[in-house]
């Protein structure tokens, strides 16, 4: 699969150095630009995979772009962690991480065959792991669209 639009929780990409974007490719991304939003509100709670807080609203907005989306775009929902604990540990963790947003979003109706999950660890911190609101924002998941 070659990676397409979005890793949606941080940054836009677009694929193609010089492609074109199309009207519907501009309402994608507008679609994933709501998205980010919605992903940034689905924090762990630490060694768990639990979702902190009420969770379910984001997933609903997720689940809704994800449906509407082409038919050959495919998303991976990648699982992070903090730097607590084994570095094995940590994998399995974000997987189980992943794996739970991805039953989430299967069961709100996205066909399983679209959904990729996959576990990091703490190899990929979006912020210092020296400071609780660090390592809580490091307790997440992102979500990257990919064209087949």
């Amino acid at each position: 699969m070659k990676r397409c639009f979005v890793i949606l929780s941080f940054l836009l990409i677009s694929c193609g150095s010089s492609t074109q974007v199309s009207s519907s490719e501009n309402t994608l991304i507008e679609d994933f630009n709501f998205f980010e939003k919605h992903t940034q509100n689905l924090i762990f709670k630490s060694s768990t995979d639990e979702l902190a807080g009420d969770y379910s609203k984001e997933i609903i907005a997720i689940s809704s772009i994800i449906k509407k989306a082409p038919d050959n775009l495919f998303f991976e929902i990648s699982g992070h962690t903090d730097s607590v604990g084994s570095e094995e540990l940590n994998v399995a963790l974000s997987q189980k991480r992943a794996d739970k947003i991805k039953e989430l979003l299967v069961k709100e109706g996205c066909k399983s065959s679209r959904l990729v999950a996959k576990g990091y660890g703490e190899t990929k911190p979006l912020a210092s792991n020296r400071t609780s609101k660090g390592r809580k924002a490091n307790r997440r998941v992102e979500i990257a669209a990919f064209k087949s």
